[in-house]
């Protein structure tokens, strides 16, 4: 599991990248404040996590940690203060939530366990 953990990690990132780049530029819905500070500490995740996929170097972690934590504590501001923000569907911003507190616990998880 370690060894996908970065892949995870990565596709999660990529994904929720292009989904909300998806919802700003095509479907033309602007975001809200807080859906952009979100998007401060989304959109460089899936370039620093590339090269860790073929690299593998745990070492980094704690400098790319910090983006999703900061990230999640946003998405659940918005999802305790502001459920419906940009959206009418309050279900949105619990997919932010979501995709940062995953991305945490694969980076978490990598960092805790030990190579053998």
């Amino acid at each position: 599991m370690k060894r996908y953990s970065f892949y995870a990690a990565w596709l999660i990132a990529a994904i929720a990248t292009l989904i909300s780049l998806y919802y700003s530029e095509i479907l033309d819905l602007d975001p809200c404040k807080l859906c952009s500070y979100q998007r401060i500490f989304l959109f460089p995740l899936p370039i620093l996590l590339f090269p860790l996929i073929f690299k593998q170097k745990r070492e980094f972690i704690p400098y790319i940690l910090p983006l999703p934590i900061i990230g999640f504590f946003i998405a659940l501001y918005q999802t305790i203060v502001r459920p419906s923000c940009c959206f009418s569907d309050p279900i949105h911003p619990i997919f932010g939530l979501l995709a940062f507190l995953l991305i945490s616990v694969l980076l978490i998880y990598n960092v805790n366990t030990q190579k053998y």
